[in-house]
Parts: structure tokens; sequence; C-alpha cells
């Protein structure tokens, strides 16, 4: 099936047990998307698990590099257009500039505070953690 993650209305609300989400919401490039997601997974289920990929982890999973992420939007556009990025099974290869930026913009990761912003105090937010740094967030939880 496929579906928009901000927009679930083909569900009656409480249509599930849980809602399980692994490594999406940093996809929805906004806050206001993710917010709708958050949204749509306490409607459509009683219980909640999502998984993200973690800001504060120094490696960056999508683009494959270390400390990528930190760098400012228009130095990842560069880097990504000039210099080239890992892409799965073509080896290292340039990204046109317009493209690169619609990469860019497509990840948004967030904080382990950005996640209890978008859940609320009736969530708990967990750290998964790779040699004692902060790899990926869980947030678990019961919808109202």
């Amino acid at each position: 099936m496929r579906g928009d993650v901000t927009d679930l209305s083909m569900f009656a609300d409480k249509s599930f047990d849980i809602a399980f989400s692994n490594s999406v919401i940093e996809h929805l490039p906004t806050a206001e998307s993710q917010l709708k997601m958050v949204h749509e997974l306490k409607r459509v289920a009683g219980r909640y698990y999502l998984q993200t990929p973690n800001y504060w982890f120094p490696f960056e999973v999508h683009f494959l590099l270390p400390l990528f992420h930190f760098l400012p939007r228009a130095g990842r556009i560069w880097f990504l257009s000039r210099l080239g990025a890992p892409t799965t099974g073509a080896g290292w290869r340039r990204i046109e500039e317009r493209l690169a930026a619609e990469y860019v913009d497509s990840i948004r990761l967030l904080t382990k505070s950005d996640l209890e912003r978008l859940f609320g105090p009736s969530s708990r937010v967990l750290t998964e953690r790779f040699f004692l740094l902060p790899k990926s967030l869980i947030c678990i939880g019961d919808a109202p």
C-alpha cells in the first residue's frame, strides 16, 4: 500500500494497535510536515514507536559522510555538486547543483528536544548509542 504519512485519512481513528516508523520522519522537509506525521501516527494507533537518526551523531548516514550535516546548507550543496558523494553501486559521483539542493533539502535530521517537542510529554525519547555516540533516537508512547 502506498500513502502519505502526513495524511492517513484512509484509516479511521485507532485502526491499529501500534504505529511503527523506522527512519522516515527525517525525510519530511519541514517541521510542519513532521508534526503532521506525528499527529497522524497518534490518531491511527493506540501506541507508537518511531526511530530516526540523531542529528548529533557525527556520521551522516544518508550521505555516507562524517560531519557533513553540520555544514551550512550552501556548503553541503557545494560539496555534493563539486566533490560528489558516495552512491550505492555507482561509486563516488558529483551531483548536479539543482539536484544536490533537492537532496540536501530532503533530509531534516532531528534532535532529542525536537522529538520531545513534536510528540509532547506523553512520550519517551530514548537514545540508541554506537560506541557511546548518540546514533539514533527512539520515541515511544501511548496515543491519547
